[in-house]
């Protein structure tokens, strides 16, 4: 596995907010593979143009770029709005056929270290023509927003999405890139989280993060982001970091973030940690650290959806 990426109102144009939650996906019978399954995903091409997947699993992907590159996020700074670049490829590649969702990607925009936002892209083809479904989760001590979509519609994250809480009980981060990730991922196992929409659904962790990032210049000594999944659909975001503060000993701290409108709870060593209410419609706009929107396909972006779906 690569070790990190260092370097480290909205408007209404044919522009609907949706609510959805996850169930069981099918990904091997799609032909998809999650990316991060055993290895981070800026791994060379993120797995995803393996020979063996099928032309229009490729063409989607390719789809999904370009509308990621669509994507014009940014971060407050001061007085202004600092633009960021997504990285090049997905984090993860999921697919979810109980929600009619034959494939999406888990995209992300580092601001250095850790990322500002991550952006969850998806197809629905439950719909005719099919949709996309955008979803938005801020990982910023900052407001971040973007705009996106051929009608430049809008997200503003007013309130931050960071917030971090110390570990209890955690060892010294080590001196080594594989201690500390062999640390994070000990520390990720501790935690267990369930959704409800509305029954109960415990969700899995993945194995391995989706991304490794450090910016000690900003206190981040080295990093993680792990996802909580049901099926190979991420619902709960876990960011763990080894905070370094001048003159001090590194501690490890985490912080979660919705990706999905399900009720959430964690739990660390069985107490309960975080938790979310099931989304409103008033709680999904566009000024808040997570959003979910829908826009339509252009003629021809989707093709093999609208065909396979007409069959």
């Amino acid at each position: 596995m690569h070790r990190r990426t260092p370097p480290g109102a909205m408007r209404p144009l044919d522009f609907s907010i949706v609510f959805f939650a996850g169930f069981m996906g099918a990904l091997l019978m799609a032909g998809l593979r999650p990316i991060a399954a055993q290895q981070p995903a800026d791994a060379k091409n993120a797995q995803a143009d393996n020979a063996d997947e099928k032309p229009e699993i490729k063409a989607r992907l390719k789809r999904m770029r370009e509308r990621a590159a669509g994507i014009k996020l940014w971060v407050q700074a001061g007085d202004e709005r600092k633009r960021l670049d997504a990285k090049q490829e997905p984090l993860f590649r999921l697919v979810d056929h109980t929600r009619d969702y034959p494939d999406g990607t888990l995209w992300a925009w580092p601001e250095k270290g850790r990322p500002a936002a991550l952006v969850t892209l998806s197809v629905m083809s439950s719909l005719q023509p099919p949709r996309w479904l955008y979803e938005f989760a801020s990982l910023s001590e900052s407001e971040v927003g973007a705009d996106f979509g051929p009608d430049f519609a809008k997200w503003s994250a007013l309130v931050p999405g960071w917030e971090p809480h110390a570990f209890r009980d955690a060892p010294a981060p080590g001196d080594s890139d594989a201690a500390r990730l062999r640390q994070m991922r000990e520390l990720a196992r501790r935690f267990k989280a369930v959704e409800f929409l509305p029954t109960h659904s415990e969700l899995r962790l993945l194995p391995q993060p989706v991304l490794r990032y450090a910016d000690p210049g900003a206190g981040q000594l080295d990093g993680a982001v792990f996802l909580f999944c049901l099926g190979t659909n991420p619902e709960i975001i876990l960011t763990i970091e080894a905070k370094q503060e001048a003159d001090k000993p590194a501690v490890w701290q985490y912080a979660f973030a919705r990706n999905s409108i399900a009720g959430m709870r964690v739990t660390l060593d069985g107490a309960e940690v975080w938790a979310r209410p099931l989304v409103e419609f008033s709680a999904a706009r566009a000024n808040g650290p997570y959003t979910i929107a829908t826009q339509p396909a252009t003629p021809g972006e989707l093709q093999d959806i609208a065909g396979n779906d007409a069959k």
